[in-house]
């Protein structure tokens, strides 16, 4: 619910971008995310700067 209390905790300010995942966010989403395919050690992409992407054309709109 969006209380007086809460808004600090849902508030966007400090991130770089409104549609920014927060640290909270990301370890929600973190398990989601599939491991890089067998083979490789790490991936190529960063994949928190793929969901920021997602998440900012969500947030702004497609223009």
């Amino acid at each position: 619910m969006w209380t007086p209390g809460n808004q600090p905790r849902y508030g966007r300010g400090k991130l770089r971008y409104p549609g920014a995942l927060t640290d909270e966010e990301r370890l929600i989403i973190g398990p989601l995310i599939p491991d890089a395919k067998d083979g490789d050690d790490k991936r190529r992409i960063d994949m928190h700067a793929v969901l920021n992407g997602v998440m900012h054309i969500l947030s702004a709109g497609c223009r």
